[in-house]
């Protein structure tokens, strides 16, 4: 990750990453304190807005002994899109965290706005698109490249291809890891079981699952897999209803 510059906004410290537009370096402390766009539109309330061609994403706090050491969910949404090339991503700005020990009291995020339509918008009304999808993520997945929190609004599509969005929930897998081989597997089931779900197990999605297996040269039966998808994404929504989180 390249370092532009690095500031100091209150109890803020501060990465410019790419040339900053002067309005936004003046607005800046006041977006930072009150943890809010309020010339901007509220895309996600009180979280994500929109300023000019920018997004501004704020996340809120953790407290563990972990975030002594670990880098904020901003920091890390930044660092995946420079690990995501040449997968599209919206191109971070500038990142900033407020931490002390044993506390990451808050981060947030300026990335580039990129134009373009979820999963959720295009999937049932353009055709071209889901027909991209077993390629996009049969490519992402050869990159050891996978989204722990996959759904259809995460999932960009920019007319010619896709893209991926809400980068601090990317997982790089290298191969370095020792048991990569071991978990390839777990994630891949774990990524299209998240997406059914998004999707309300929606059946169409079996069929680009299918074209996926074909795409990556797998080796699975692709009906089994498929069924073991559609057991754990099922059980595991069934737990989510039960404790009232849905």
């Amino acid at each position: 990750m390249n370092i532009f510059e690095t500031i100091r906004i209150g109890p803020y410290e501060g990465w410019i990453l790419e040339e900053m537009p002067d309005k936004m370096r003046e607005l800046l402390p006041f977006w930072l304190v009150g943890r809010r766009v309020e010339d901007g539109k509220e895309i996600v309330p009180g979280r994500v807005y929109r300023w000019n061609n920018y997004i501004v994403k704020f996340f809120g706090s953790k407290w563990a002994p972990q975030y002594c050491f670990r880098h904020s969910p901003a920091w890390r949404a930044a660092k995946s899109y420079y690990e995501l090339k040449p997968i599209l991503s919206p191109c971070p700005i500038a990142l900033f965290e407020r931490k002390s020990f044993f506390r990451m009291y808050e981060s947030a995020i300026i990335v580039k706005y990129l134009e373009g339509r979820t999963l959720k918008q295009v999937w049932n009304n353009d055709s071209s698109a889901i027909e991209g999808l077993p390629t996009f993520f049969a490519e992402m997945h050869k990159q050891h490249i996978f989204h722990c929190d996959l759904s259809i609004d995460n999932l960009l599509w920019t007319e010619n291809q896709w893209a991926l969005i809400d980068l601090d929930s990317i997982g790089v897998w290298k191969y370095r890891r020792i048991l990569y081989f071991l978990s390839y597997r777990y994630y891949v089931l774990y990524s299209w079981k998240k997406l059914y779900r998004s999707l309300q197990f929606d059946d169409k999605l079996q069929e680009v699952f299918y074209k996926y297996v074909d795409e990556t040269g797998l080796s699975w039966n692709k009906e089994s897999t498929w069924n073991i998808i559609d057991r754990k994404a099922r059980k595991g929504y069934r737990r989510i209803k039960i404790h009232g989180h849905d």
